[in-house]
C-alpha cells in the first residue's frame, strides 16, 4: 500500500489519475467486507490485489416514483489502514461514514435523471439523500 500518511493512496492500477480510468479500475478490486446492505444504500470495503489499498465504496439510489428514472450514485474513497480496520471490526452506520476522509480525493460516479452520467473527482465521503 502507498504511504497513506503522506496522502498517497493506491497504485496506478487501482487509483489512476483519470476518474474514468479509476472507475474502470474498480472492476479489478476485490470485495472484502459488506458494511451496510439496504435496498437503496450499500457500503462495502474493496481492496486492490496489487498494492492492498482498501477503499470504502458507497452506493445510493433514490426511487423516481413518477418516471422510473432512478438516480444512482457511487462514491469510492481510499482508506487509511486505521480506518479500514475500524470499519471492518465494528458494526457501521450511515452516520459513521459521513465525513470520512475529510479533504481526501474520492471518486464520484452518478447516473442522474434523464440519462445524464457523471464521473469525477470529489473530496471526502458524503452520503446524499436516498430512499
Amino acid at each position: 500500500m502507498a504511504d497513506a500518511s503522506s496522502g498517497n493512496f493506491g497504485c496506478q492500477r487501482c487509483w489512476p489519475v483519470s476518474p474514468d480510468d479509476a472507475w474502470e479500475a474498480r472492476a479489478g478490486l476485490s470485495h472484502q467486507a459488506t458494511l451496510i446492505d439496504e435496498s437503496h444504500l450499500i457500503a462495502s470495503v474493496l481492496g486492490c490485489p496489487v498494492c492492498s489499498q482498501r477503499f470504502v465504496s458507497v452506493f445510493i439510489e433514490t426511487v423516481d416514483w413518477v418516471g422510473g428514472d432512478d438516480p444512482q450514485c457511487w462514491v469510492q474513497l481510499p482508506l487509511t489502514p486505521d480506518e479500514a480496520e475500524r470499519l471492518t471490526r465494528e458494526p457501521v452506520t450511515e452516520a459513521d461514514l459521513h465525513g470520512l476522509g475529510g479533504g481526501r480525493r474520492s471518486l464520484l460516479k452518478g447516473f442522474l435523471r434523464g440519462g445524464v452520467e457523471k464521473c469525477m473527482w470529489t473530496k471526502g465521503l458524503s452520503i446524499g439523500w436516498h430512499d
